[in-house]
């Protein structure tokens, strides 16, 4: 539904004469906005990079739910030592602050933000969470668009008005105007820290137009930390799915300096621990046997728990049908497997890292787009299948006898 429409049912429903435009950019706010996530119901389809040779168009990306599914509250949280620690120490280091968040689709990458931002907030600092899959195809056509909706964009997170106006002028060239922006409006008008999340910023990869200028500004504002005092307010938190993959200056990258962060699968006590909070009395076997089955993967053992946890399924019951359409993950497993039918040559090279039990070499972009989607592991250029589940649905749907 296009926002005007909605400004129109909620005019006509709750009698509020107001301007449509405002309601429209409000809705828009908020739905853009990091917040709660929706009841357990359809698992959402995983991101996938788009790589060069892609249609944007045909690629199905919805963003990782901020809370893992079923969660009514943030009570529940599964923390990775030393993960959150070294997070909050660099954010809230008066002299620098650069994160880098590296997981593949359901890892809790949206979670970890979410208690970052939860954790600055107690102390008064200013969030700006921007995705970039909320920016029109157009807005990546050149350089000088995409860094005016971006100051634009940033400008409202903080309920400032777009002065752009005021402050570009194009004989000095865009990341000047830019930097500018930020320097003499948005970080003057701010009187505290300011904690700048970039999402999915794998997106921007394909873009020669706009990756090298756009991530080589980016190091030059970290950079800038050392020697101004205004540029100490803003903190940036670069989040991906992707290894980087396109060549960068490496004096220009915002990818080799800061606080790197990978999240992987759950360990075996990580996975006790979330037993733990659901308050489910399951021995030591049960979770390994699991675990045989889905690995560390965070959601899919926390679906299991969640539906344990209510009543509707037994563990054993989630194992034996597992990889079947009656089987709890059914419906995220039919996604992956709607990705990749649509995509001959992923397709392709999913059957090859189906056909054999050893490691398999295969093209950059595919390795990184099935380790993206959560399909594999990476490891010296090679990739091996995700779990046992993967391998069970997949060669089930492939007609490969195991």
């Amino acid at each position: 539904m296009e926002p005007i429409t909605i400004g129109l049912f909620l005019i006509g429903a709750l009698g509020v004469l107001a301007n449509i435009a405002q309601i429209s950019e409000f809705i828009l706010d908020r739905t853009n906005q990091p917040g709660p996530s929706p009841q357990p119901g359809p698992s959402p389809q995983p991101i996938i990079p788009i790589l060069p040779g892609d249609n944007p168009a045909l690629l199905p990306m919805v963003e990782e739910p901020l809370l893992l599914p079923g969660r009514q509250s943030n009570s529940i949280y599964v923390e990775r030592p030393p993960i959150e620690t070294q997070c909050y120490n660099e954010i809230l280091n008066p002299n620098t602050a650069l994160i880098r968040i590296k997981g593949s689709d359901k890892m809790g990458k949206t979670q970890l933000v979410s208690r970052i931002l939860d954790k600055v907030q107690e102390i008064n600092y200013r969030t700006v969470y921007i995705s970039f899959k909320q920016a029109e195809s157009t807005v990546f056509t050149e350089k000088k668009q995409f860094l005016q909706w971006f100051c634009a964009i940033v400008s409202r997170r903080l309920d400032l008005e777009n002065k752009l106006a005021d402050y570009w002028d194009d004989i000095y060239g865009s990341n000047d105007n830019c930097t500018i922006y930020f320097e003499r409006y948005l970080l003057a008008q701010i009187n505290q820290p300011i904690v700048l999340v970039l999402s999915e910023v794998e997106l921007i990869f394909p873009h020669d137009n706009i990756a090298p200028d756009f991530f080589g500004l980016l190091r030059y504002w970290y950079q800038n930390i050392n020697n101004s005092e205004i540029w100490k307010k803003l903190k940036l938190v670069l989040v991906h799915s992707t290894e980087v993959y396109i060549d960068l200056d490496i004096n220009r990258s915002p990818f080799n300096v800061g606080i790197p962060i990978e999240l992987l699968d759950f360990t075996r006590d990580q996975a006790s621990n979330l037993v733990e909070q659901y308050q489910l009395n399951l021995d030591a076997s049960k979770i390994e046997s699991l675990m045989a089955m889905v690995g560390g993967h965070p959601y899919l053992l926390t679906l299991a728990f969640e539906k344990i946890k209510s009543g509707q399924i037994t563990v054993d019951q989630v194992l034996s049908t597992a990889a079947t359409e009656g089987g709890i993950y059914d419906d995220y497993l039919q996604e992956l497997w709607s990705i990749l039918k649509d995509r001959t040559q992923l397709f392709n090279a999913m059957r090859q890292v189906l056909d054999t039990d050893n490691p398999v070499g295969l093209e950059k972009k595919h390795r990184f787009q099935l380790n993206s989607m959560g399909l594999v592991c990476l490891k010296d250029n090679k990739v091996t299948i995700r779990n046992n589940l993967y391998r069970e649905y997949f060669c089930y749907c492939f007609g490969i006898t195991q």
